[in-house]
């Protein structure tokens, strides 16, 4: 906690935070809007201005350095954008052709001018170069007020036009009808995308900033599903990262008892403390997670295959009793798979298994097959007399369909299908009237 009160340590702590914060809120917007590279482009873009306002700050040094700087950055950021776009307009030239042009043409322009910065002032080369990698641990209690003023602004902005972002981010089309002008919220989203670069490069660097703005929108986007959470949850995950990564940082940069020095910059390290956030969102998150989708597809795999059991039990058994060894050879699955089936089955109730190898359902064994070859046999007749689909080529669909049909789809197939009392061949429909 010492780390947050001394003055060596709090600038780079609570600036590398609003610098977080503030491109999570501008990085979510552009990651839905699917225009991601947008933001490597144009943070590219600033650093011929970080050098051009080297140039300026050579012959004017003083305490309104920084503030020269960032303005000149925010300038070639907005100056990026509009490049981008009159060579997407104007020039017709493809979005991705216009962002790798853009982008190398903007780093390009940065490495000429830094070389002859160099030649002219090698102080303020080695100053400038410090954005292009990031040097977090230089922020000061000025960084601080000027980051918290930009981070306020963006995020204010955000806030007061949250209604208007959010539709013409998801209906461009509804946004048109209403009278939202779908320019001025794009330059307005490149304006404050400008501002979170400007803000970010200090901490990050250049070439990591495109990072910054894209980590937190991919947890947030695993987590979430409307605007306002995604930006909070966004929000939330670059502050952490920059909390946790700066404090890495310091806390690992020792010295070692030969004199060597440890030293971990914070930015890389908010980098990836940000991304493992990502790795981990993409795989463990609740809804959409890797694992827990593998999870929930494999049991609804196992919950099909067992239900296909029970009404195979229903098909050749009834209210009697078959021959186990005939149920499992009508299925094409693994032989300990049906066996690790049979075993549930019977332990959760739904059937019986005698020592003699025969196998019955319960009662609510037998009530489950019914519903089940109910539920198929009612999206037969469906398809056949209102979709105009063969009869031959109904029983594929139904197999399919019969495992995730809810009551209220009963309830609408019944609407259509009537009083028939058998499918399209002729099986009768269990419920309807039908007999075994």
């Amino acid at each position: 906690m010492s780390m947050f009160f001394d003055s060596a340590t709090r600038g780079p702590i609570f600036g590398s935070f609003l610098m977080c914060i503030c491109a999570a809120v501008s990085g979510v917007l552009v990651f839905l809007r699917k225009r991601t590279l947008v933001g490597e482009t144009l943070s590219h873009a600033t650093y011929p201005g970080i050098v051009l306002g080297g140039f300026v700050c050579a012959f004017f040094d003083g305490l309104v350095s920084p503030v020269v700087l960032l303005l000149c950055a925010f300038l070639f950021s907005l100056g990026g954008y509009y490049l981008l776009r009159l060579i997407e307009e104007k020039g017709k030239v493809d979005p991705d052709n216009a962002l790798c042009f853009t982008l190398a043409f903007s780093l390009g322009l940065g490495v000429l001018l830094a070389s002859q910065l160099q030649a002219e002032s090698p102080l303020w080369a080695r100053r400038v170069q410090s954005y292009l990698y990031g040097q977090a641990v230089t922020l000061t209690d000025t960084h601080i007020y000027l980051y918290g003023i930009l981070t306020a602004a963006v995020v204010l902005f955000v806030v007061i036009r949250f209604r208007e972002i959010e539709v013409a981010i998801f209906d461009r089309v509804f946004a048109s009808s209403v009278g939202v002008k779908l320019k001025g919220v794009e330059a307005a989203l490149m304006f404050l995308l400008s501002i979170s670069i400007v803000v970010g490069i200090r901490c990050v660097g250049v070439i990591l900033m495109s990072g910054m703005l894209i980590a937190p929108s991919i947890v947030a986007r695993q987590v979430s599903r409307s605007l306002g959470k995604m930006i909070f949850f966004a929000a939330l995950v670059g502050g952490v990262s920059a909390a946790l990564g700066t404090g890495i940082a310091f806390y690992y940069s020792t010295s070692l008892e030969s004199g060597a020095k440890i030293s971990l910059p914070p930015g890389p390290v908010i980098i990836l403390v940000a991304s493992l956030w990502s790795v981990l969102a993409v795989f463990f998150a609740p809804s959409r997670g890797l694992v827990f989708r593998l999870y929930r597809s494999v049991t609804f795999h196992l919950r099909c295959q067992s239900e296909n059991l029970i009404k195979s039990i229903w098909k050749k058994a009834g209210n009697g009793v078959t021959r186990l060894k005939d149920v499992l050879a009508c299925h094409s699955q693994q032989k300990w798979l049906l066996r690790l089936l049979i075993w549930k089955l019977s332990r959760d109730g739904w059937i019986i298994v005698d020592g003699l190898g025969g196998v019955s359902l319960t009662r609510d064994g037998f009530a489950k097959a019914e519903h089940i070859v109910r539920m198929h046999r009612l999206w037969e007749v469906y398809l056949v007399n209102h979709l105009g689909v063969s009869a031959k080529k109904v029983h594929r669909s139904a197999e399919e369909i019969e495992h995730i049909l809810s009551p209220e789809l009963e309830k609408e197939l019944l609407s259509f299908v009537g009083n028939s009392t058998h499918d399209p061949h002729e099986s009768p429909i269990p419920g309807q009237g039908g007999v075994l």
